[in-house]
């Protein structure tokens, strides 16, 4: 079990004839897609609050052979806090029905199929091959849709991203920003 601030506990597993139930922390919030949807982007500083957590989150599965292989807004919730906190945000990764062990991957016994979220699927994993570096550069999709509230786009034929940092709409993000987007990218 993975035992993390930002990740959503498991707190038991049962199952029947029917069904196998998980029973999870409640999370009182909303997708941080929502919040991508609400807002159109988050400043600077408020993406950095809510990354950070991420890639902690990233961080220890990581360090237990895990890999999320569906990093997206919609499976990283936002918690509430009461009206008027000035409290940070806090998020909380959730959704690991797709995860799998790393080292199952590198036997090749998993992770020979595409899974995910077409969207936020690193190149590599467009190609059935997922690995912790898959989940970094999901987390870049993520930062890009927070920093300017859209994703890049996609060029089929070298199967990149496309990033002109020249637009208007990344006008307001810093030069370390930038560099980091593009280092989580690569």
């Amino acid at each position: 079990r993975l035992d993390h601030p930002c990740i959503c506990r498991l707190h038991e597993t049962f199952e029947d004839h029917k069904a196998i139930y998980l029973v999870l922390e409640f999370i009182d919030g909303k997708e941080l897609f929502d919040e991508i949807v609400e807002c159109g982007c988050l400043d600077e500083a408020q993406a950095a609050v809510v990354m950070r957590q991420v890639f902690s989150a990233l961080q220890y599965c990581h360090a237990r052979r895990v890999v999320h292989r569906d990093l997206k807004p919609d499976n990283i919730m936002v918690q509430r806090h009461a009206q008027g906190s000035s409290s940070a945000p806090e998020v909380k990764l959730i959704d690991f029905g797709l995860a799998v062990m790393s080292s199952r991957l590198t036997r090749g016994r998993s992770g020979s199929s595409v899974v995910g979220s077409a969207d936020y699927l690193a190149p590599e994993a467009r190609l059935g091959t997922c690995c912790p570096a898959s989940d970094v550069w999901s987390a870049g999709m993520v930062l890009h849709a927070l920093l300017v509230g859209f994703l890049p786009t996609w060029d089929a034929d070298s199967d990149k991203v496309v990033i002109d940092l020249r637009g208007p709409q990344y006008a307001s993000v810093s030069p370390g920003a930038k560099d980091l987007l593009l280092g989580l990218l690569e």
